[in-house]
């Protein structure tokens, strides 16, 4: 599926139903480059698995919108690595809820 999402434009990116994105796996996840990341939809974020937000790079979490991470329940951001909450900037932080706030771990 990787070689297909590499070949996706971003308007097609944004068409995805939520099943298809909630079946993506690391390997499909690595081919979204930041323009794809973009094109994402809030309800589109909702669905990814824990899984891949853990293999997303820090590249690639900060090419998501604020709306997006709001998006994000307790255990997405949980599974955001350390290096990952640290790319963030303020206006994303600024975004988060005090639920996904509270999720976070005392090592991000």
């Amino acid at each position: 599926m990787a070689s297909i999402i590499t070949n996706l434009t971003t308007d097609q990116i944004a068409g995805l139903s939520t099943t298809t994105i909630s079946r993506l796996g690391t390997a499909d996840w690595a081919a979204f480059d930041a323009g794809k990341i973009m094109a994402l939809t809030p309800s589109q974020i909702a669905v990814i698995s824990t899984a891949s937000i853990a293999a997303l790079t820090t590249v690639q979490l900060t090419n998501l919108e604020s709306a997006d991470l709001a998006a994000f329940g307790s255990a997405q951001i949980r599974a955001i690595s350390t290096a990952g909450i640290a790319a963030l900037d303020s206006a994303d932080l600024v975004a988060l809820t005090s639920t996904q706030f509270a999720a976070l771990s005392t090592a991000q």
